[in-house]
């Protein structure tokens, strides 16, 4: 029987619908566990953690205050993230949760570069997939090409970030025999759905 607790962190911009996606994993069908808000101030102040079962697999859920806020709060929710960071000690999953067509902002980068230096090197990058928000459960011809354009812009934003390039990229495929290590996984959904009222 498998004890290990996964940790999985959410990180992404305010208003990005972390949070609502919390309480998703969590089927809390009246979305109060974790503070859902509607505007462009950040809800979660304080990383935010409650643990879990699903299929026999132990998890603890990590949501993380926003970023690119209004209340200029950036600098003091990623010390106190960092710090809360440090005390778990290992990370298995990071999520960055971005709202579908919506660029990285420098807040967001700037965020996501600080937390990538107290990981291992390119650790952050090799645990990290992306979830985008706000896309359509029926797309539109002009939703799914954006999907493909947006996608590869987003990673090649996040492989500047991390300074992944192409000789990094067969090294690490080698070292690891698979590709895996070196690909971001994107997945598109549609929050209003998420909402299960």
């Amino acid at each position: 029987m498998n004890s290990k607790e996964y940790k999985i962190i959410i990180i992404g911009p305010t208003g990005s619908g972390k949070s609502q996606l919390c309480n998703f994993i969590l089927q809390d069908k009246t979305n109060s566990t974790f503070k859902v808000g509607n505007s462009f101030n950040s809800c979660t102040f304080e990383p935010k953690s409650i643990k879990l079962k699903r299929n026999n697999i132990n998890l603890e859920l990590i949501d993380s205050a926003g970023n690119s806020d209004l209340n200029n709060n950036d600098i003091e929710n990623l010390k106190k993230f960092v710090k809360y960071l440090v005390i778990k000690k290992e990370i298995d999953y990071i999520i960055l949760v971005l709202k579908f067509g919506e660029r990285l902002t420098g807040e967001t980068k700037q965020f996501i570069e600080t937390l990538s230096n107290i990981f291992a090197p390119y650790e952050f990058f090799s645990h990290l997939s992306i979830i985008f928000t706000k896309y359509p459960i029926k797309p539109k011809k002009k939703d799914i090409e954006l999907k493909g354009t947006f996608t590869q812009e987003i990673k090649k934003n996040l492989e500047e970030i991390f300074k992944i390039d192409k000789k990094y990229k067969e090294t690490l495929a080698k070292a690891s025999k698979s590709t895996e290590i070196t690909e971001i996984r994107a997945f598109f959904v549609d929050l209003n759905l998420l909402k299960m009222k």
